[in-house]
């Protein structure tokens, strides 16, 4: 277990930093979060990848049920609609999975329903599989999107964004006085 713990962290690492090294610069024009995609001309509704850490889980069904586990594994990937994604207080559904395909034991397959807030937590349910037991639990915890955008930077794009279709709509204007 520790083996396929380690291996886990490591390969989430390694992904984190090649999409850290390969992540383009944003200008006014591409607001939008590596391997993410923000909708309309602007930040305020993205599509956003993110890691997952199920910090706190109650069983749902079984013998166990109303059982309280606590602990910040296992770690999930996902994504996450996030509605006002350029201030603080984002919030939005996500889906987070992980598998464990193992010949030693029981392979583990786990899908998440979340809603993030605040950037950075999250609450749902999860539905896991392991081997041939089916298990429901009600879970939070706390998200980390993988491109590592802040807040602060979320709102430089915003801004930069605003700027942008400002002075648009100033050209626009113009345009439309010249034709009159």
């Amino acid at each position: 277990m520790k083996t396929r713990t380690i291996l886990t962290i490591g390969i989430l690492s390694g992904l984190l930093c090649l999409g850290l090294l390969f992540a383009r610069p944003a200008c006014a024009q591409d607001a939008a979060p590596f391997a993410g995609h923000c909708f309309g001309a602007g930040t305020s509704t993205c599509l956003v990848p993110q890691l997952s850490f199920d910090v706190t889980r109650i069983r749902l069904n079984g013998p166990d049920a109303g059982t309280l586990e606590a602990g910040a594994v296992p770690i999930g990937a996902g994504y996450a609609l996030l509605f006002a994604y350029d201030q603080w207080y984002t919030f939005g559904p996500a889906i987070h999975a992980i598998a464990d395909f193992s010949q030693a034991d029981a392979t583990f397959f786990q899908l998440a329903g979340m809603v993030t807030a605040f950037r950075y937590a999250h609450a749902g349910v999860v539905w896991a599989r392991t081997g041939s037991e089916t298990q429901w639990f009600a879970a939070a915890g706390l998200t980390l999107p993988i491109d590592l955008v802040t807040t602060a930077v979320a709102d430089r794009k915003a801004k930069a964004v605003r700027t942008m279709r400002a002075v648009q709509a100033e050209k626009d204007e113009a345009a439309k006085a010249v034709q009159q």
